[in-house]
């Protein structure tokens, strides 16, 4: 039996997929689960891991919503890290205005996801108000965020990237922040970026539960 509604919509030039689980009445508002996927910022889609199926399976069955979206890649475009953290308000205005179609709990929803995702997912969390895109077609103000469950996220972008397990992973920072290693520019956007940097008393209503592997060599657990 079909456990859940699958749909596609878009949201400016991007797209979403939309899952809601069917074993709870069509008019009963839903938690939503808002995910961020990952890829290194600069690969990757919202079906690309085996791993989302278990967790859509779990989501379901537990009467949440559950909400991948794609983003313009880092490899692909200038000032990519701006325009990306717009396109997440975008699809988060499309969650607002879509709440009566879907009948979407917008006071419940936490934005999810590991490694990449959860980067740009800490970073809009505690820098909303300056990643408000008016260009949205619903040009909705979002109210503060509330929950972002961010999994083995890097949260320095000024620390030595040069010999991680998986190698020097530098060139993939230098496509993120469109700026070479050592330059003024790499520098200063590797700051503006790292979401360490905006942990203050002006987001003491967000709450942020952090999961992070004991053994993972690539975002280490000391880089918190």
């Amino acid at each position: 039996e079909k456990e859940y509604l699958s749909k596609v919509d878009g949201y400016g030039d991007k797209k979403l997929d939309i899952y809601r689980p069917i074993n709870v009445a069509s008019t009963q508002r839903v938690p939503v689960v808002f995910i961020i996927h990952w890829g290194w910022w600069v690969e990757g889609t919202t079906k690309d891991s085996p791993v989302m199926v278990e967790f859509w399976k779990y989501f379901h069955q537990n009467g949440m919503a559950y909400v991948p979206i794609s983003y313009t890649l880092s490899n692909t475009t200038r000032a990519w890290y701006d325009k990306v953290y717009k396109e997440i308000d975008c699809a988060l205005q499309w969650v607002h205005a879509n709440k009566d179609t879907y009948y979407f709990d917008t006071n419940n929803i936490t934005v999810w996801w590991w490694s990449a995702g959860a980067h740009l997912a800490l970073q809009y969390a505690l820098n909303q108000s300056n990643y408000q895109d008016t260009s949205c077609p619903w040009n909705i103000k979002m109210p503060k965020f509330q929950k972002v469950l961010p999994i083995a996220t890097p949260t320095d972008l000024t620390k030595d990237f040069t010999k991680t397990v998986a190698g020097d992973i530098t060139n993939l920072l230098e496509a993120f922040l469109w700026a070479k290693r050592g330059t003024p520019e790499f520098i200063e956007r590797a700051k503006v970026n790292s979401p360490v940097n905006f942990v203050n008393k002006d987001n003491k209503h967000l709450k942020y539960y952090m999961i992070h592997g004991l053994k993972d060599d690539l975002v280490t657990y000391n880089d918190h």
